[in-house]
């Protein structure tokens, strides 16, 4: 993978490829590359104008919307990490991550800020991404340098077995998966990426960015994984990408070439919604990686052996391993042998 390289360096590479070609789509509205970038850059000087700096976490609580990934971009482009909240999570959750991470700097709609008022540090409402306050003309000229061990994003676990704990995603493991998606894809012109992962799952970050800086094509924003039931046949959507539980109900126009799902255990009904003809490749992974760890291409014509999470992708390390001997030198078990599965490289 390329050395030195951000994740906010290869939007930027592709806004000067394709500064006129659509980088955003919500609800009839659109953004190009070049608008993208410049309200980026608007929220990045605002964020750096107010002490925005490397592995500075900002948070973000942003509905769907254009402004959510410029903001997300922007927090990128300023150096800093972005976590992501979610408005319908409870108030306790949101204050306990914003209060853990130490965030000092706060990204919103307005119509939040009066309930975030027990926010201690600087906000931004974020409603026009044309009419981002730029504060800081240094700030905006002079730009913090930013390595790749840098973190990129702070993600949240569920909390499901005790207090949700946040997990420091570096740039270095994006860019490496991205790069291992561009050996596969390169740039498709024309292409359209359906996302409706929530920003607040990590699966967000690999279909976000496939798009804008493998692809170079189209992301046409979606409310969320119901939307794929009302995708517009004939339209022009070619890349698609969800967790097999809502393929069932989504309606996979023609235009479709690439299904990727993952987050859940892949089941026959999901592999029997995908229509023929279109490559369906299953991923895995966990939060404490950047996004994917493995893949595999499922084989259509063998309908009765539902294919495994496949083999690791560039750069990531997976050992199946004996989960009763000696963890400081984990002993790989025989193939057919259940073992606990371990992951390494430079993406966790």
């Amino acid at each position: 993978y390329p050395a030195g390289v951000c994740v906010h360096d290869m939007v930027v590479t592709q806004a000067a490829r394709t500064p006129d070609a659509v980088a955003l789509e919500w609800k009839g509205t659109e953004l190009t590359y070049a608008e993208l970038k410049s309200c980026s850059e608007a929220v990045a000087a605002w964020l750096r104008a107010h002490g925005g700096a490397p592995d500075c976490v900002v948070a973000l609580q942003l509905h769907r919307s254009l402004e959510q990934v410029a903001g997300l971009v922007g927090v990128l482009m300023a150096g800093c990490a972005y976590m992501p909240l979610d408005a319908k999570w409870p108030m306790e959750r949101r204050r306990f991550m914003v209060e853990d991470a130490g965030c000092e700097m706060l990204v919103a709609q307005a119509c939040y800020c009066a309930e975030l008022g027990w926010f201690g540090g600087t906000t931004l409402a974020l409603d026009d991404v044309h009419r981002v306050p730029v504060c800081g003309a240094d700030a905006q000229t002079h730009p913090p340098e930013v390595a790749p061990d840098n973190l990129a994003y702070v993600i949240f676990t569920s909390g499901s077995t005790g207090r949700p704990k946040g997990v420091m995603v570096a740039h270095v493991g994006v860019v490496n998966q991205l790069h291992g998606v561009g050996d596969r894809y390169s740039c498709m012109g024309g292409s359209a990426f359906a996302l409706s992962t929530t920003y607040t799952f990590d699966v967000s970050v690999y279909n976000l960015f496939t798009c804008l800086c493998v692809l170079g094509g189209r992301c046409v924003l979606l409310q969320d994984g119901g939307s794929l039931a009302m995708l517009r046949q004939g339209g022009r959507v070619t890349h698609l990408a969800a967790v097999p539980s809502v393929l069932p109900i989504a309606q996979i126009p023609s235009s479709v070439r690439h299904v990727q799902v993952g987050g859940e255990a892949l089941t026959q009904s999901a592999v029997d919604s995908v229509p023929p003809g279109i490559d369906l490749h299953n991923y895995y992974g966990v939060t404490e990686l950047s996004v994917w760890a493995t893949r595999r291409l499922v084989e259509r014509n063998a309908p009765h052996r539902l294919p495994s999470i496949g083999k690791p992708l560039p750069n990531v390390t997976c050992y199946v391993v004996d989960p009763e001997g000696d963890l400081r030198a984990p002993q790989p078990q025989p193939v057919g042998v259940f073992g606990e599965l371990w992951l390494g490289g430079v993406q966790v």
